[in-house]
């Protein structure tokens, strides 16, 4: 990567919640009914389902972030990920045998911790025994994750600078800002 001009700056933090279930969502699709426990999850998911854009929390930090236009919601549209209200925020989440969350939006730390608390009894329900969650080291959900839970090393965060006046540590990501969210 050094010699085409690629620089890793840091690393994701990334969180493993454990839910208190059995993973029936993974035997399920041991045993070919992986489309019956996909409409399952789909009507759970609906249910919380909104159709308000969900822009970056990051806006506020004053950093550089991705954008979270029109456009970039339907590139990343061929996931199958969603925008969802929990507790009256906006969470961008998607289920691949774990509940996978892009964003949530910006909110106190009790907010946040009650939205993922309400995230783990979603991801019960859907017989998911995980949440995973990656941000940057920097970004205020990581602050709040790294007060209750203990992270493991996430996803490089590389970079091809094409000016130095942008501070790379400045710019923040998330797990939905990664091509296959």
């Amino acid at each position: 990567l050094k010699k085409l001009g690629w620089t890793t700056q840091n690393r994701m933090m990334t969180f493993l919640v454990r839910v208190k279930t059995l993973p029936y969502a993974k035997i399920i699709g041991k045993f070919g009914m992986k489309r019956l426990n996909d409409q399952k999850e789909k009507r759970i998911i609906n249910k919380y389902k909104t159709e308000v854009l969900f822009f970056s929390p990051f806006n506020n930090a004053e950093s550089g972030f991705t954008i979270y236009d029109e456009d970039f919601m339907k590139y990343k549209s061929f996931t199958n990920n969603n925008v969802i209200l929990v507790d009256g925020i906006k969470v961008w989440a998607k289920s691949n045998g774990t509940l996978s969350i892009g964003n949530i939006d910006y909110c106190s730390e009790e907010k946040f911790m009650g939205v993922i608390e309400h995230l783990k009894l979603i991801a019960r329900k859907m017989g998911l025994n995980q949440l995973l969650l990656q941000f940057s080291p920097n970004t205020f959900q990581a602050k709040y994750l790294l007060n209750h839970y203990e992270p493991i090393m996430g996803s490089a965060i590389i970079f091809k600078p094409f000016s130095t006046s942008i501070p790379l540590d400045k710019i923040l990501f998330s797990n939905a800002d990664i091509d296959t969210f």
